[in-house]
């Protein structure tokens, strides 16, 4: 965190304080106009960050880097263009695209410009306060026009001016050998089967999937889950709410059911627990899963997990502590109250065929064309 704070203030100060106090101390007092004033300013910052680009560009990690980075456009291209991604075939695509930060960073630069100009030239400690509270504005107002230039990158008009980033893209890709891009390509791999587990797992609502209904006596829709089943429990894990669900669809030969959490902020210091990021899907962090829940049963008593009770043949996979079966919420303190889906699903097979050390992942994949219904349930907890 100190790191990104540090790295935040030098960009700041560099590419906004900066070329204002050359402009304010050595332009200004030859020109009167503050649009005038504003554009130098603007000039200053552009070239400030060309000339970044070009001497960072000269430390070898940093050209390693951008070959990474080139890497990664040229399997990007390929995927989006619907080519395989393979080494040979992803070789033939440029280093360049539309929606790269280096292009967004640039389309910030310019739209301050404006945003500064609309302000005058003000005395100098409110156009540094100017340049600092106003850099999320300008962001936002930036990462819009990427989207939509990328969104319509086939337009004549809005390939003349995407040009500009595109071409300032060259100081910050390289062209990557095969082993930079076989990376690139198992990370993209890698990005698309979590993107899948993610959908199934917490996104059913918008899928082409019919829904039935899983309701629990203790936690209301979007309602507040009481701390029992939480890690406040004096047990330290938590026990497991119960649950009643209804409605389910012809042809229903067992249930699986998913606890997790979609807003733990895995980069943060504060996570204690011995996993890496990267054995998660994406940013969720699993409280439950169990599986071969036989189609006969319609709900799961309090406490079936850990060490309770479930219907006959149903099983446990892990969780992230990791521990088998049921692990309570329990997002910092300080943080906003986390969200938790209970996803239940309802599978025309009578087993999943996992084995014990099964991931999430592992247990999305045996459920693929096996989903007649979901059913879910949210509710929210924090301290």
């Amino acid at each position: 965190m100190g790191t990104v704070a540090a790295s935040f203030a030098f960009g700041v100060a560099l590419f906004f304080i900066a070329p204002l106090l050359i402009t304010r101390y050595l332009i200004d007092p030859y020109i009167d106009s503050a649009l005038i004033s504003n554009l130098v300013e603007g000039f200053i910052r552009v070239g400030i960050f060309v000339v970044y680009l070009k001497l960072i560009g000269l430390i070898p990690d940093i050209k390693r880097v951008f070959a990474y980075h080139g890497a990664e456009h040229k399997v990007v291209n390929a995927y989006e263009a619907g080519s395989s991604l393979d080494v040979e075939a992803t070789k033939n695509y440029s280093t360049a695209h539309a929606r790269c930060g280096t292009g967004f960073i640039f389309i910030v630069l310019i739209v301050a410009i404006f945003v500064f100009a609309l302000l005058g030239r003000p005395s100098l400690w409110l156009s540094i306060l100017s340049r600092i509270v106003l850099i999320p504005v300008i962001a936002a107002v930036s990462y819009e026009i990427m989207k939509f230039g990328a969104s319509h990158a086939k337009n004549a008009i809005i390939q003349i001016l995407l040009a500009p980033g595109l071409m300032l893209q060259a100081m910050t890709t390289r062209e990557p050998d095969d082993g930079q891009l076989e990376a690139a390509i198992s990370a993209l791999n890698e990005v698309i089967e979590i993107d899948k587990a993610v959908d199934i797992g917490y996104d059913a609502k918008s899928k082409e999937v019919a829904m039935f209904n899983l309701l629990s006596p203790e936690i209301v829709e979007q309602g507040v889950i009481p701390t029992k089943y939480s890690v406040d429990n004096p047990n330290k894990i938590g026990i497991s709410p119960p649950l009643n669900w209804s409605g389910v669809p012809q042809g229903t030969k067992s249930f699986a059911l998913t606890v997790v959490d979609p807003d733990v902020p895995l980069e943060e210091e504060w996570f204690p627990f011995p996993i890496k990021v990267g054995d998660l899907p994406g940013d969720l962090f699993i409280h439950w899963i169990v599986y071969d829940i036989p189609a006969s049963a319609t709900g799961l008593s309090e406490a079936a997990s850990p060490g309770g009770s479930l219907p006959a043949g149903a099983k446990e996979l892990k969780n992230s502590f990791p521990s088998l079966g049921y692990g309570g919420m329990g997002p910092p303190a300080g943080h906003k109250a986390h969200r938790y889906i209970f996803t239940l699903y309802a599978l025309n097979v009578d087993a999943l065929g996992l084995s014990p050390e099964a991931s999430y992942i592992d247990f999305i994949d045996a459920m693929k064309g096996k989903i007649l219904a979901i059913a879910s349930l949210t509710g929210y907890f924090g301290h």
